[in-house]
């Protein structure tokens, strides 16, 4: 069974690649993945909006979390990209 799925998501993936929509199904999986990634603490005072050109732009809470998200910036970045698998958000704005 496990076969079958890890078949179905490499044709799946092949499709997604020749027609030139991996990188929107990642950056669609990024805002997705951003509970998970960041934990409840932070999700509870932000909000992914959507991805453009490389940056995910995420709605906070307030002036004081915001100073600290941008001190967590890049720590949350390569968590989110090693999750996805590779290099797909650049940049976190965060709004």
């Amino acid at each position: 069974m496990k076969n079958s799925f890890e078949q179905l998501n490499k044709i799946l993936a092949g499709i997604l690649k020749e027609y030139g929509m991996e990188k929107q199904v990642k950056e669609a999986e990024a805002l997705n993945i951003w509970r998970e990634e960041i934990g409840v603490r932070i999700a509870r005072v932000t909000e992914p909006l959507k991805v453009a050109d490389g940056k995910l732009f995420v709605k906070v809470k307030s002036s004081s979390w915001r100073s600290e998200l941008i001190l967590l910036k890049p720590a949350i970045l390569n968590k989110i990209n090693k999750r996805l698998g590779k290099l797909i958000i650049k940049d976190i704005v965060f709004v």
